[in-house]
């Protein structure tokens, strides 16, 4: 139609298309206007929407479909056509339905009955002769489709979740939608996915019920389980080591940078973990010191070795020794005063 421009079709305009008489076109004949998705994630200008996150930083992270797969979607009717004429090789059709856009480069299906044209039907019909009604084939009854689902992972700790998928199809080519139910727990669908949150949930299976409708309320069902089992018990603090200081001094000397180092590289394995570091006097020496030990051996930690400042967390330990000692916290653990036995 526009070989040189990115032309656009909508209802009435006319078409060319590269198939002809010796194809078997002919005039009157209708095709549909097809395209399929992976169109999209080839298309240099288009393909940018597939970039981009597909949730949001505040919910819960749905099963990625791959691209790898987009050739397995059913094709996107975009309209039909009629031919008006036809040449060997080629054909002129104009527009008569428009869903969408139609763009240079979309493909065309030849339909084998021409779509409804809204007529009225004859208010009365010949009747079959006998013998026309036994040899008439039966109308074939419509399929339901069918649909197979999988927990990834299947067994999940208390609080954490479990993303089910399925796979559906429809030996009729119907329009599927799906829809998602469990007995406790809240789901989250995207699409054919649902995410499983299993806050608040007690130990045992959990069982979710997929349904595929199709567009004539045909539908199929599969059931998944996910085994919730109870959360990793919280590991308590631990002291890792501790840095000595001179007397009425808050200088991180040698030694003491040299256990800072340890302290480091274990941190730098457990990145889930924060530091306490309990700064401490002894007798007689001014209270102020033990805050300034405790800051002196995080500074270290931070600028020194790069641990994140968040991490690091200060404590006036009172008088318990000139020194600062290192506390290492996992996630969910606090740090109590019964932990700390001088």
């Amino acid at each position: 139609m526009a070989k040189d421009f990115d032309t656009m079709a909508g209802v009435g305009r006319k078409v060319y298309l590269n198939v002809g008489a010796n194809q078997g076109v002919k005039a009157g004949d209708y095709f549909r206007a097809v395209r399929s998705y992976s169109s999209y994630r080839d298309d240099e200008t288009d393909n940018l929407s597939f970039k981009a996150s597909s949730y949001d930083d505040m919910q819960i992270p749905a099963g990625l479909f791959p691209y790898s797969r987009l050739r397995e979607f059913p094709r996107i009717s975009l309209g039909e056509m009629v031919v008006l004429s036809v040449s060997p090789t080629s054909s002129t059709a104009m527009v008569t339905l428009s869903l969408e856009d139609i763009h240079l480069g979309d493909g065309v299906e030849l339909e084998e009955t021409p779509p409804q044209t809204g007529q009225a039907e004859p208010l009365a019909a010949p009747l079959p002769s006998e013998a026309a009604k036994d040899s008439a084939p039966a109308p074939a009854a419509p399929q339901a489709p069918v649909i197979a689902c999988s927990a990834e992972p299947s067994a999940v700790r208390s609080g954490e979740s479990s993303t089910i998928s399925c796979e559906a199809s429809s030996a009729d080519h119907r329009p599927l939608s799906f829809s998602f139910s469990a007995a406790n727990g809240r789901l989250v669908q995207r699409d054919n996915t649902a995410v499983l949150d299993t806050r608040d949930l007690a130990n045992g299976p959990v069982q979710v019920l997929a349904t595929v409708s199709d567009d004539r309320d045909q539908t199929a069902t599969a059931r998944t389980t996910v085994t919730v089992e109870a959360p990793r018990a919280a590991l308590a603090p631990a002291k890792l080591n501790y840095v000595s200081f001179k007397r009425d001094s808050a200088r991180v000397d040698n030694a003491g940078k040299a256990v800072l180092d340890g302290v480091a590289l274990r941190l730098e394995r457990d990145t889930d973990s924060s530091l306490v570091v309990l700064g401490l006097v002894e007798s007689g020496e001014n209270r102020d010191l033990a805050r300034k030990r405790a800051a002196n051996a995080a500074e270290y930690l931070a600028k020194e070795k790069g641990i994140d400042e968040k991490r690091l967390q200060l404590q006036d330990g009172g008088e318990y020794g000139d020194k600062a000692e290192l506390w290492m916290v996992p996630p969910g653990a606090k740090l109590q005063e019964a932990d700390l036995k001088h």
